[in-house]
């Protein structure tokens, strides 16, 4: 009997991320942004992904906060190391002590006077289906 049960909950769990793939494919398809279908806009950006490979000269994230500060050579992404934060052990880039300097500066682990702090506080928006809810 424990075999047809775990038969019918995989089956289950298969039928429920089918249709949420349709129902989020619905969505991509439907949205659209300045008046670009979001789907088509995702197109564009993996399609443009595809033409550069980490072997450039420089890699990073232009549309970050610091913008092209977040450009920085492609060897300090390299091989992601293990560091400890806490309780939690993360991916980090090779080299993170030189992508750290590159946007923030050398003195990257110091804060900055309590009057220059930015607090990056995200607020969160409903789109009216599971309002109330966290």
């Amino acid at each position: 009997m424990a075999i047809i049960d775990d038969y019918n909950k995989k089956q289950e769990y298969e039928a429920k991320k089918f249709k949420f793939f349709l129902d989020f494919d619905k969505y991509l398809n439907d949205f659209t942004l300045n008046g670009v279908r979001l789907k088509n806009l995702l197109k564009f950006v993996i399609d443009e992904k595809k033409k550069y490979s980490f072997n450039e000269g420089f890699a990073g994230n232009y549309t970050g906060a610091y913008k092209l500060r977040e450009i920085v050579p492609s060897d300090y992404f390299g091989q992601p190391i293990l560091l400890q934060f806490e309780d939690l052990k993360l991916s980090c880039p090779h080299k993170f002590r030189e992508y750290l300097t590159a946007i923030y500066g050398a003195d990257y682990m110091q804060l900055p006077p309590e009057e220059k702090r930015v607090f990056h506080h995200y607020e969160i928006i409903s789109l009216g289906e599971n309002e109330g809810k966290v």
